[in-house]
């Protein structure tokens, strides 16, 4: 079976994306996209977990050189070069793990299904929040489910609005209402463009629809645009008609 990895990494640098996409071969990639404002990038590729492991180890030589969290800005919350390295199928995400942090001496965790108590990536973040910085920190690792990450673009510069409306999604998740089950959102300005974005994880995306998220932001704010973040799986298309997605976004799902 194949494994599929989303490793986000705290780097911006859009000019070193066709290169770590020929890192990632042979295996398939589906996404390789930075964003200057978050300072992150966002990568996303699948084949047999041999090679899977060894296109991270390569990614990481390139990429972790060129980090130092001590200087490294964004608004995305992050406490690790390699901020989060999930798997999705057939995987030994605690070897990785640890051959991960013993090659270039960094400190790992493990998150949801690799983790005995299900530490939740926010929870491992915020307890992390306070911890000494150093060039590289902390990165987390684990085997989770599929999830749609999304975001949604409001047409204003408006970060308390965008807030509000995430607090908002994070309320009605918290109560249980039917279509927020699993919705993880955060407001952020987007200097660099002047606007401002509700930024979503949908970690439940059979029980809420990328589509309604979007009409549900709709209803509060001018919207200037959406985003696909990573991969999609098929079953979850009729649902995400809002969302602009490449083909090489789309995955069969099964995996999960």
């Amino acid at each position: 079976m194949t494994t599929l990895t989303v490793p986000n990494w705290s780097i911006y640098a859009p000019e070193a994306e066709p290169h770590w996409e020929r890192l990632i071969a042979p295996c398939t990639v589906h996404y390789c996209q930075g964003d200057p404002d978050h300072g992150r990038t966002v990568t996303a590729f699948s084949g047999p977990w041999a090679e899977v492991e060894a296109a991270l180890f390569r990614l990481a030589e390139d990429i972790l050189p060129r980090i130092d969290l001590r200087t490294q800005t964004g608004v995305h919350p992050r406490i690790g070069a390699l901020d989060v390295c999930p798997f999705v199928g057939p995987n030994d995400a605690a070897g990785f793990a640890e051959r991960f942090g013993a090659r270039f001496d960094v400190p790992t965790v493990l998150y949801e299904r690799s983790d005995t108590a299900g530490s939740s990536l926010p929870a491992i973040r915020n307890a992390g929040r306070d911890a000494p910085a150093t060039r590289w920190g902390v990165t987390t690792v684990g085997e989770r489910g599929f999830l749609v990450a999304m975001n949604v673009d409001l047409a204003v510069d408006d970060l308390p609005l965008a807030r509000r409306v995430a607090r908002e999604i994070r309320t009605r998740r918290e109560a249980g209402e039917p279509g927020f089950a699993g919705v993880r959102a955060l407001g952020f300005a987007l200097p660099s463009r002047g606007i401002v974005q509700v930024s979503m994880n949908l970690t439940d995306p059979d029980r809420s629809l990328p589509d309604d998220l979007v009409r549900f932001v709709e209803a509060r704010a001018p919207i200037a645009g959406t985003e696909l973040i990573g991969v999609i799986r098929e079953r979850d298309l009729p649902g995400a008609t809002r969302l602009p997605i490449a083909p090489a976004q789309v995955v069969d799902g099964t995996p999960c």
